[in-house]
């Protein structure tokens, strides 16, 4: 239900559906409700939940609001009187599993705790893709968004990702809440020539055994078609 308070409320604010960012926490939060009606409809025993991205999310809670806020300190007076400042730590609570998580300001602490509630709830499977340029200041965001709290060398961790992308044509963190993100640079994503050709005969099972002869045609698809299967198959 708070979840989908903030979702709401950041609706709002941006004046229903205007285009002023990545919706990528709003989305998250509203899975909470198609989640369960995809499973039931579907008769799922087993559920893979996949995000598709070229950028991070905004915060679901601006910095001050008449409902509270999540600022990392206040100043309030102690049982002494004094007027000081006191340190707040905020979390998000499973209504269901009864888990807890953070849930600060920070847009990326808010995404990989939303994704992690998702997992608990449904047991779910979950993988992400984002794609991005190839440049410092991109991949300087990757991380910031999707390493929350990183404290390392970022020079060291933009050459790996750049060797990871000559190498397989993708990178891999699996330190954003999901089981696995696939850093794809841009490059990486040109349209090939080769298609899927589909009859009315062909059964599901055909339509992919396709679908994988096509994608193993190249290196980089082969590897990152691998790693995905393990997580869905």
């Amino acid at each position: 239900r708070r979840l989908m308070c903030f979702w709401k409320f950041q609706r709002c604010k941006r004046h229903e559906y205007s285009l002023s960012g990545t919706p990528l926490n709003e989305a998250l939060s509203y899975m909470f409700k198609q989640i369960p009606k995809f499973i039931a409809a579907n008769n799922v025993e087993k559920l893979s939940f996949i995000t598709l991205t070229d950028g991070e999310g905004g915060a679901l809670w601006p910095r001050h609001t008449s409902r509270g806020s999540l600022e990392e300190s206040r100043y309030d007076y102690n049982q002494k009187n004094e007027y000081v400042k006191i340190k707040q730590k905020h979390y998000l609570q499973d209504p269901v599993t009864k888990k807890t998580y953070p849930f600060g300001r920070n847009p990326s602490v808010q995404t990989e705790s939303i994704i992690r509630m998702i997992k608990d709830r449904f047991g779910v499977s979950t993988v992400g893709f984002y794609v991005t340029q190839n440049n410092r200041r991109n991949l300087e965001s990757v991380i910031n968004s999707n390493i929350p709290g990183f404290n390392g060398n970022t020079y060291t961790l933009i050459e790996s990702m750049r060797r990871d992308f000559r190498d397989n044509g993708f990178h891999s963190i699996k330190t954003s809440g999901r089981d696995d993100l696939f850093i794809i640079p841009v490059n990486s994503m040109r349209v090939q020539d080769s298609e899927v050709e589909v009859a009315e005969k062909h059964t599901a099972k055909q339509i992919a055994r396709q679908f994988t002869k096509v994608m193993s045609g190249r290196k980089t698809s082969r590897v990152l078609l691998n790693q995905f299967i393990g997580y869905v198959a």
